[in-house]
């Protein structure tokens, strides 16, 4: 996926909240807005009315279980006139109406308030620069395919220094339970200094700013794990009110045991929300 298309994947996620048109976007990625429709179709996978309006579902979903509103309010909140309109948007994703979703979370989470085996923290991170590479598909296929091609086109007498002496993020944007898997994105992603950011734009890289602050963790270590942790992860938010202070951001996991030989049952990761 090309980087102008990912800035504009970027601007998306971080102004879901506001109102913006294809002119706009097609600015951002410096494509008149005829080609600008076309190449973002070709590349993501959907349009982006689609794309956008599968965002403010997903940020729909997190406050029907993360906050007392109503669904009513929720819905207008995220931009829809009608009720209906809402219910039948987000049952085409869920596969079940607003209502049905939030009593559904609501017994998981006390579930896993009852049964949980390890107690989440809160951490402090600074913004950190990361060199990263997207890849869509199914979760266990995307993620592999984004963390091979990133690490073969670093620069071969460098690649073992930088992938045991940063930082190894790996960015899931969408759950998924319930994203369709060729809508799946996921980054892989390597923290940099500044002047070691600007060296990898030039050499064609893809680079951002990760945004530091406040974010709840737990670590596990084993694939039997991930699911479990993650819940216990949420139900602790829940239980601690902190469900409205989630930021609309992806979470992330680092991975901080890497090395080339390493098996995934003995990859140590640690889970990370943003929180305000």
């Amino acid at each position: 996926m090309n980087n102008q298309i990912l800035k504009v994947l970027h601007f998306i996620e971080t102004h879901i909240d506001e109102d913006f048109d294809i002119e706009t976007l097609s600015k951002i990625a410096g494509y008149s807005p005829f080609y600008f429709c076309r190449i973002f179709k070709v590349s993501v996978g959907e349009s982006v009315m689609s794309y956008s309006s599968r965002l403010r579902i997903k940020k729909a979903s997190a406050d029907i279980i993360n906050s007392e509103k109503s669904i009513i309010a929720i819905a207008l909140d995220v931009g829809f006139e009608t009720p209906n309109g809402f219910n039948k948007a987000f049952k085409k994703i869920f596969n079940m109406t607003p209502t049905e979703y939030r009593k559904k979370h609501l017994e998981l989470l006390f579930y896993y308030k009852e049964n949980r085996v390890k107690t989440p923290k809160i951490v402090q991170r600074e913004n950190t620069y990361i060199v990263y590479n997207t890849k869509y598909g199914a979760y266990e296929t995307s993620s592999a395919q984004a963390w091979e091609e990133l690490i073969w086109k670093l620069d071969s007498d460098k690649r073992i220094n930088i992938l045991t002496n940063n930082e190894l993020f790996g960015i899931c944007h969408n759950d998924p339970e319930i994203t369709p898997p060729e809508q799946i994105r996921y980054d892989a992603a390597i923290s940099c200094d500044k002047k070691s950011a600007q060296e990898f734009e030039k050499n064609g890289f893809a680079v951002r700013v990760l945004e530091g602050g406040k974010f709840a963790t737990i670590s596990y270590m084993g694939e039997d794990n991930v699911n479990k942790t993650w819940m216990d992860l949420f139900s602790w938010i829940v239980e601690n009110e902190l469900s409205s202070l989630c930021k609309d951001v992806a979470p992330f996991e680092k991975y901080l045991n890497w090395s080339p030989n390493i098996d995934d049952k003995d990859l140590i990761k640690e889970i990370y929300i943003p929180i305000n």
